[in-house]
């Protein structure tokens, strides 16, 4: 209603954990959002469900028993019966900007399998010519949804490519923890992925 004052199609979501998952999602759903900022969402992020009994992480049954963080459908989720998972709701944001900030010290947080979906989806990015997508990793603070030094610099890159125009700004990426994912095999994930023709 007021483009003037807040231009709708320069917009950012942000939310940790919970809002971290709602953030990422209504990202994902709405296209006026030029920038999703999901902070540690856990269960709920890029991690794909079908990932987390590999990885490791909170399961969904798990999450449902903790609080309604899912929909009542999930209840009876099976990995067999799902044509989708989160990582592509992660592809959904492309190209458009996602920063998925993670904690790679709490195992519940699911960042193991947030890599695995953010890579997943990096591929899609890659195809399309965008470097939109953004996984950051690499921190030792584990307190849950702290202000992290080291995430200040991309997140300040990406504010300035998606909201403000900022073209030569260099973004994108995979940072993950030297330890602590250990190795997160995408290639397997992403074996049978086939690029088609681009639709005009």
């Amino acid at each position: 209603k007021n483009p003037t004052v807040i231009d709708p199609k320069k917009i950012a979501v942000h939310g940790c954990s919970r809002l971290g998952k709602a953030a990422f999602v209504i990202g994902a759903f709405d296209q006026r959002i030029a920038l999703g900022l999901p902070l540690e969402p856990g269960t709920g992020g890029p991690a794909p469900l079908r990932a987390l009994p590999s990885l490791g992480g909170q399961t969904l049954a798990s999450a449902n028993s903790e609080a309604a963080w899912f929909g009542p459908p999930s209840k009876t989720y099976s990995a067999a019966m799902a044509a989708a998972d989160m990582d592509d709701v992660a592809v959904m944001y492309a190209p458009r900007g996602l920063l998925m900030m993670d904690n790679p010290n709490i195992d519940h947080l699911s960042f193991k399998a947030n890599l695995l979906g953010s890579a997943a989806a990096a591929t899609i990015y890659e195809a399309m010519g965008s470097t939109g997508l953004w996984y950051l990793g690499n921190s030792n603070n584990g307190t849950h949804c702290a202000v992290r030094a080291e995430y200040a610099e991309p997140l300040h890159a990406m504010i300035k490519k998606f909201l403000k125009g900022d073209t030569s700004v260099k973004t994108g990426g995979l940072e993950s923890h030297a330890t602590k994912h250990g190795n997160v095999d995408v290639a397997s994930w992403t074996k049978n992925f086939k690029r088609g023709p681009i639709a005009p």
